[in-house]
């Protein structure tokens, strides 16, 4: 008989989920737009993005006009 391994349960604390919440609102008011494979361009502000970079490095995009 197989028995499954149980994989311990991460929870995140509230002020984890706080920087999470920002990291991604801040990665999201960017426009990206693929212009290579895994290389992603700003449609506002021209900042480049990778796929393998982190999104919590990221700032708020200024250029976004529904953030204007």
């Amino acid at each position: 008989m197989i028995v499954p391994i149980e994989k311990p349960q991460i929870t995140p604390t509230p002020e984890q989920k706080e920087k999470n919440y920002w990291d991604t609102l801040k990665f999201d008011s960017h426009k990206w737009m693929e212009y290579h494979e895994g290389y992603y361009i700003c449609a506002f502000c021209k900042a480049i993005h990778t796929s393998v970079m982190p999104i919590n490095h990221s700032v708020l995009c200024k250029e976004n006009p529904h953030l204007k």
